[in-house]
């Protein structure tokens, strides 16, 4: 949730920085990829802190990307599924 460090969730999501530098973000820098790190590494109320990484990482190398995009879109609209569990953006 909004608030939350979830360090170890930033941690896994970077973990092949140290070895691809720029190109880490191969991996598990999509919106599902992310959400599945946070899940596994501290538990679903992280999920927020793990799609705000790659939002700040996108608007850093891609500010128009279309992954920016569908992560804003996926924020604004709950799934009956997940909607218990994640954290939206009010606007």
């Amino acid at each position: 949730m909004v608030g939350q460090e979830c360090a170890r969730t930033h941690r896994l999501i970077d973990s092949y920085s140290a070895i691809l530098g720029k190109k880490h973000r191969t991996f598990f820098h999509d919106p599902i990829s992310a959400m599945i790190v946070a899940d596994v590494a501290e538990g679903p109320q992280c999920r927020a802190a793990a799609l705000n990484h790659l939002m700040i990482d996108q608007l850093y190398t891609k500010p128009d990307s279309k992954i920016f995009m569908e992560m804003m879109r996926l924020a604004e609209k709950p799934t009956k599924s997940d909607s218990a569990n994640v954290c939206y953006i009010d606007r």
